[in-house]
């Protein structure tokens, strides 16, 4: 039922509602400034240069008086040369409705659904697109050519040859939200350490079409079928492992880091523990 729900125009339709009441809510507060912005990052958050980090953005609950550029830019300054920005880049709608339309990913002509800001990192001329239907991975810097190398070998969409662990495994890596909560990063440790995937995907692997740099790719992959009720990263992380979680409330919306180094080792201990996301 409520697989069924979530793929429904309605879900789509209620969700949409939500959010727009949610800006709407936010539209009688003050911008963000830029300056606000670089205090969350640099004080609350304690981003630095050589940090490699995860960026997940819903750039419309920042309110922001400035564009996705700059905070991209800010972001690029923050981290400098040694650093490296990754930002989940997934085509519009469900995943399984993409996959069983038979629609190819061709990130240069995909918008991406999962905002603005990853957007803009991926129409810029030195970043990289990861070859994946469902959850490319854009990136710049750095590592961006290393962690984006052999996402169309994996089985599952963020296991050990995906840019999510990849980007894990280099030093200073951090998951970060800027005026979300949500993390990919605990879709990685699902993929790596939980013992049964079942409750996560479907028994189906789809083969689907990518486009990169102009070359044509089939690439297998499981997509999640979520068959039953799973709590919100943000929700697991302060149930489970809120130690890990550094939040700032300095802007009408939340932003959070956490350290990917200890996030994955923490969650292959819940996981072992029979800890997990389900809620029942």
């Amino acid at each position: 039922m409520l697989a069924r729900l979530k793929s429904s125009s309605i879900y789509a339709h209620l969700r949409q509602i939500k959010y727009r009441r949610q800006r709407q809510a936010l539209n009688a507060q003050p911008k963000t400034t830029l300056a606000q912005m670089r205090a969350v990052l640099l004080d609350d958050l304690q981003i630095a240069q050589g940090d490699a980090l995860l960026v997940h953005c819903g750039f419309g609950f920042l309110h922001a008086d400035f564009t996705p550029q700059q905070l991209l830019e800010l972001l690029k300054q923050i981290v400098g040369p040694t650093g490296t920005l990754a930002m989940p880049f997934y085509p519009p709608g469900l995943s399984q409705d993409w996959l069983k339309a038979g629609r190819i990913f061709d990130s240069a002509h995909v918008r991406c659904g999962t905002g603005v800001l990853a957007q803009t990192l991926a129409d810029d001329e030195h970043s990289h697109i990861s070859i994946h239907p469902i959850k490319a991975v854009a990136a710049w810097g750095q590592h961006s050519r290393l962690i984006t190398a052999h996402h169309q070998r994996s089985q599952t969409p963020y296991d050990a040859h995906s840019p999510y662990y990849l980007l894990a495994q280099l030093e200073h890596s951090k998951s970060i939200g800027l005026g979300v909560r949500n993390c990919s990063m605990v879709h990685c440790a699902e993929d790596l350490y939980e013992q049964d995937l079942g409750y996560l995907y479907g028994d189906k692997s789809f083969a689907a079409t990518v486009i990169h740099e102009g070359k044509q790719h089939r690439v297998t992959t499981f997509v999640h079928d979520i068959r039953e009720p799973l709590m919100e990263s943000s929700t697991f992380f302060d149930l489970h492992c809120p130690q890990l979680v550094t939040l700032s409330q300095r802007l009408v919306s939340p932003c959070y880091a956490i350290d990917n180094s200890k996030l994955l080792p923490q969650c292959q201990q819940l996981f072992a523990q029979n800890i997990s996301r389900k809620k029942s």
